[in-house]
């Protein structure tokens, strides 16, 4: 059985530790809320009944089908709909905490400028600072274009993988016990277990890791 690791940083009420890129916050201070984007992984349905005030739904399950990625040219058209723009500093929350890390991956992988995952299931913390709310839904047309940079140097292909071995790249499941310096590439069982990985490693400041996603 495969186990998706845990957060290994402390977080005290109040507290987040910053990642340039990916980072856990369970702060709840409302000055530092208002400047982030919310974002709520959940069901459509369950994300426009109950969500803080300004969130946008951007449901994970939007993005797999069947163990199966969707195209990135499907999810940055799925991000522009969602009125999102790549210089945005997001806070994904939600109640499944891999599909949160997952979503972060994906905003990762796209070229989100910053991405704070909410670091427990208290969405009432949150709603109770910011306001209760219908989370907006995409748009049927795009009202602004995403543009970020796709971070490809984290991506490999599995035609890709041996030459990668020959370069000392590991293939892991679970790298929890691993060097943060060892050259890791995520494969598990499942994209969106995959994902939730790369995001805890990249939050964690591993300094080679990979993911493969086709």
């Amino acid at each position: 059985m495969l186990y998706i690791i845990g957060i290994s940083i402390f977080l005290h009420l109040g507290e987040s530790i910053a990642n340039p890129h990916i980072s856990y916050t369970n702060n709840s201070n409302k000055a530092f809320l208002e400047k982030l984007v919310p974002i709520n992984s959940n069901k459509l349905q369950e994300c426009v009944l109950y969500s803080t005030k300004k969130t946008k739904c951007v449901p994970f399950n939007d993005f797999e089908s069947q163990g199966q990625l969707a195209s990135f040219r499907d999810i940055f058209w799925a991000f522009s709909t969602s009125n999102i723009a790549h210089t945005d500093e997001l806070l994904i929350y939600g109640k499944n905490q891999k599909e949160n890390r997952a979503l972060a991956a994906l905003f990762f992988l796209a070229g989100q400028k910053k991405i704070w995952i909410w670091s427990n299931n208290n969405i009432k913390q949150l709603v109770k600072v910011s306001g209760k709310a219908s989370g907006s839904k995409r748009q049927l047309s795009r009202s602004r274009v995403y543009l970020g940079k796709m971070r490809e140097k984290f991506l490999v292909l599995k035609s890709q993988i041996q030459n990668m071995k020959d370069q000392n790249w590991r293939l892991a499941d679970n790298p929890k016990a691993q060097s943060k310096h060892e050259k890791i590439i995520i494969q598990t069982k499942d994209v969106s277990t995959s994902l939730a990985v790369f995001a805890d490693l990249v939050a964690s400041d591993y300094a080679n890791v990979k993911i493969i996603i086709d």
